[in-house]
């Protein structure tokens, strides 16, 4: 199971320190929100702020699109060298169209779902996806606090055969919830708060890694 810090957490006002301070080393890929005030009320970064930190890292980026109409940012993003796009099936009037123009930039495609989506509306599309995103908290900017029935969809998705995409938890995560996550059967953690509102960001990551490792092997 593996973690990718969520730098919408990170303190905006030196992002460029926060970054660097993770290190390349230890980071799969920076996952980023845009987020555009009208699909879920905050606005976070714009393509502007990505190209920016391009120029400072060559850490994989794994985009999650919180708007809109998230078709009109696949070109740009994938000039960034973006490693996958995200996007939420209940801003797509047509999914599938949306998958093969991220498909045809050639970025890994993920869909997304809010906590009261039911994971039947994404099942005709998991042949043609890297990933699902499981909202495990509301997306408004307010208290995000983690909804523990949302690893039933985990758990739902796990039951697939042959399934081949990846199934990411993404929401007011924190450590104690870990257990449950890694027992209902995700593979990848985004963490935000739990990681940058700590004294410093890299040891916290490495910790966190290190409690995973640690989990994943007392579950064998």
């Amino acid at each position: 199971m593996e973690i990718l810090p969520s730098i919408a957490a990170a303190d905006q006002s030196c992002l460029k320190e926060e970054i660097i301070k993770l290190g390349e080393d230890i980071v799969r890929s920076l996952h980023i929100d845009i987020e555009d005030g009208n699909f879920v009320p905050n606005i976070t970064f714009g393509l502007k702020t990505l190209k920016d930190l391009r120029k400072l890292t060559k850490m994989p980026f794994s985009v999650h699109l919180l708007v809109t109409n998230p078709e009109v940012y696949v070109e740009e993003l994938s000039k960034l060298g973006t490693d996958e796009i995200a996007v939420h099936i209940e801003a797509c009037s047509y999914p599938r169209k949306v998958i093969n123009l991220i498909r045809d930039k050639g970025v890994k495609v993920g869909l997304a779902i809010n906590p009261k989506t039911p994971i039947s509306t994404l099942k005709c599309y998991v042949g043609e996806i890297d990933s699902i995103l499981i909202m495990t908290s509301e997306p408004d900017g307010k208290d995000q606090n983690f909804i523990y029935q949302c690893l039933e969809k985990v758990k739902e998705l796990n039951n697939i055969k042959n399934r081949n995409f990846k199934i990411e938890v993404d929401g007011g995560i924190k450590e104690e919830h870990l257990k449950s996550i890694l027992e209902a059967g995700a593979d990848i953690i985004v963490m935000g708060r739990a990681i940058f509102n700590s004294r410093n960001s890299r040891e916290q990551l490495i910790k966190l890694k290190k409690l995973i490792l640690k989990l994943e092997q007392n579950g064998r």
